[in-house]
């Protein structure tokens, strides 16, 4: 502290004192950390109450050095000041400069990733007795020292799942801060450094492309007894782990460190622990929550990323987290009977699906060994462990979902016209939403890198022989709000897709998902068929008979009719 004022003070003290105003941004740790050095040798404080002192009392109880510390609050206890007077009672001799050190706590940090330098001092003031006059003199204001910090980013990354997964992440907080086993995913992580740190790294990050950093960066934490806990960085991807720019890691606890938790919090600050959401009361078929990194295993202010650089240098970074946010889609049935695992032939789903017979009960999609699956729309691979899996859902409507409207019919009407088969043929339709999630995590949501097939299971009364269509609804998915549905599928995008059939069930191939409709005719009978009320169309339980007025029927009949009777009678 004496460097820029010795050539005045350094040699003429008798006795004096120090006045140190801590800057607002930095606490004092604690008494304990104060050190004072004499020429080379080192003293540790003693301290009793708020007072640290150093060196041997004399006759009288009074110490060599001593420093007091003060700090006062207003009526709602918040700081006012914080400093400390240093006592020092002993000449300053020629040969043995004095100095105190002392440790502060980073407790105003910017919440931007950046570099920062701040003062750690307000001020400080020295006040002494000359040895050479024995007058008092000063105040001597010594310069504010500074400190340079980094601040870095930690920030879980946004994600959309499935409601009703069954295998999810192990670290996320309940509303009694209890730790839980739910349906929700692991998270990825963004890690962004400050100019500096990436200034140091050089060639590493010079490409500006989202580069794997998981080998030069260490955390750690404390919690409030002192133990120390360490995590180090994995890519999350299998291959390659990137998105929006961004390189995606998983966080990894060390042995004897507890993983990094997680609250899912709405906007109310709400925490939940499930993946479970009514869309009748939400609005919509999807809801979205923020994910935060919770702190209750150490504070934040106490977690620090080291980044070793090649050069064999390291920079300390603060921490400072950032929310993400997890959207979560709708489903209408249980996991069991709505996702079914991926297989690379028809033959294994089926061997898996039901030994006994060949048809398949569920539905299933096929896909090459070599096909990658993604997470979300990103370019991210999933790993070994993924449960690569169909969502096999029935469409949201009046019987499946509570407070919804009857838009399977409003989706069917818009397949039949798409379709505009014969008006005297009796339709039947089923119905159904597709997706691709992981099982293994939380029903994330997956695409395809190429082409898969799935096998649509055969409706009652239908084989290899039925007449398929499939009109396939491009573009939907399950991010809408209730009272949009019918405009959305009233303007969506339709195609009527080529559909197989053979022992297994009806299969085609695409690279997207999203509702779809089978649709299939039953051929018109040569006996009279009973007559039907006219009206705008009927759909029920998935069958679908087009508007036929009666005395086209009945004529049509009348003729199949006379038409044998000739043959007869001739």
């Amino acid at each position: 502290m004496f460097d820029n004022v010795k050539s005045s003070v350094l040699y003429a003290i008798e006795n004096g004192t120090v006045n140190d105003v801590i800057g607002k941004n930095f606490d004092l740790v604690s008494l304990d950390t104060l050190s004072l050095t004499v020429g080379e040798q080192v003293f540790t404080p003693t301290v009793s109450g708020n007072t640290a002192n150093f060196g041997t009392p004399d006759e009288n109880g009074v110490y060599p050095y001593s420093v007091t510390y003060t700090r006062t609050t207003d009526a709602n206890g918040d700081e006012v000041d914080e400093f400390f007077d240093w006592q020092i009672n002993t000449p300053v001799e020629k040969s043995n400069p004095i100095s105190l050190s002392y440790t502060l706590h980073l407790v105003n940090r910017e919440d931007v990733t950046g570099d920062y330098t701040v003062p750690t001092n307000e001020s400080a003031e020295l006040t002494y007795r000359s040895t050479d006059t024995k007058e008092e003199k000063g105040p001597l204001v010594f310069p504010a020292p500074q400190v340079t910090y980094h601040v870095a980013s930690i920030q879980p990354a946004d994600m959309t799942i499935y409601m009703g997964g069954t295998n999810g992440y192990e670290g996320v907080m309940s509303d009694t801060g209890v730790e839980t086993e739910n349906s929700l995913p692991e998270p990825g992580y963004y890690l962004t450094l400050p100019d500096a740190v990436n200034d140091a790294l050089g060639q590493i990050v010079s490409s500006g492309e989202p580069v794997n950093l998981s080998d030069y960066v260490n955390i750690t934490g404390k919690d409030s007894e002192g133990n120390i806990f360490t995590w180090t960085l994995e890519q999350y991807g299998a291959t390659y782990s990137a998105a929006y720019n961004k390189f995606i890691y998983r966080i990894v606890p060390a042995e004897g460190t507890m993983p990094v938790r997680l609250m899912f919090q709405d906007e109310a600050g709400n925490l939940y622990d499930s993946d479970t959401f009514n869309p009748a009361e939400e609005g919509a078929l999807n809801h979205q929550y923020q994910m935060r990194i919770y702190s209750g295993l150490t504070a934040e202010d106490l977690v620090e990323i080291t980044v070793s650089v090649p050069n064999g240098s390291s920079y300390a970074c603060t921490l400072k987290t950032q929310p993400g946010a997890l959207n979560i889609r709708y489903v209408t049935g249980d996991q069991n009977s709505v996702v079914t695992p991926s297989y690379t032939s028809v033959e294994e789903a089926s061997q898996a699906d039901d030994p006994s017979q060949t048809a398949l009960k569920k539905a299933y999609v096929i896909a090459d060994e070599d096909t990658q699956f993604f997470i979300n729309d990103s370019q991210v691979d999933v790993t070994d462990e993924a449960a690569v899996s169909l969502l096999f859902d029935d469409i949201v409507s009046s019987d499946t979902t509570e407070g919804a409207g009857n838009y399977r019919d409003v989706l069917v009407n818009k397949a039949l016209e798409q379709l505009n088969l014969s008006a005297e043929t009796t339709i039947n339709t089923q119905e159904k939403y597709l997706d691709l999630v992981d099982a293994n995590n939380g029903n994330v949501w997956l695409t395809p890198g190429k082409d898969v097939t799935v096998y649509w299971p055969y409706p009652e009364n239908t084989n290899a022989s039925t007449k398929f269509y499939l009109v396939h609804f491009k573009g939907l998915d399950r991010e809408m709000n209730m009272d949009s549905i019918e405009t959305e599928i009233a303007n969506a995008e339709v195609e009527v897709l080529p559909v197989t059939t053979d022992e297994y069930g009806v299969s085609f191939t695409i690279d997207s998902f999203s509702p779809y409709v089978l649709v299939w005719a039953e051929e018109p009978s040569d006996t009279p068929v009973k007559p039907v009320e006219p009206d705008t169309g009927v759909i029920e339980t998935g069958v679908w008979t087009n508007p036929v007025p009666f005395a086209v029927t009945f004529t049509a009949s009348m003729a199949a009719v006379l038409a044998i009777l000739y043959r007869r009678l001739h």
